[in-house]
């Protein structure tokens, strides 16, 4: 029985695995295209924070200055500006509702 069980190891041993199967008859999975995409908008997103801290670094004005030009445009933008875009946006979101109830939608 032992030899038996010696032939029936190496017999076992010397075949292909399943994934070597797979592989020769080329259907090895293949990374998904949401993989892919991830990695794209990953490196795109470190390419994005690595160019806006060498931009930083390398602008003409200190961060002081930076921050008072910010501060002076920001409070040129007064609040009736501000209203009139919000009212302009909720007129438009009203508009949008007639004409899609108009449809029947």
């Amino acid at each position: 029985m032992t030899s038996m069980n010696k032939i029936t190891d190496s017999l076992i041993e010397s075949l292909p695995t399943r994934e070597d199967l797979v592989n020769a008859l080329g259907l090895a999975s293949r990374r998904s295209t949401t993989a892919d995409f991830a990695s794209v908008i990953g490196i795109f997103g470190a390419g994005l924070l690595i160019g806006a801290g060498l931009a930083l670094l390398f602008a003409p004005k200190s961060g002081e200055d930076l921050r008072h030009d910010l501060g002076e445009r920001l409070s040129s933008v007064n609040q009736e500006d501000i209203a009139s875009a919000f009212n302009r946006g909720a007129s438009g979101a009203t508009g949008f509702r007639a004409a899609q109830s108009s449809v029947g939608t």
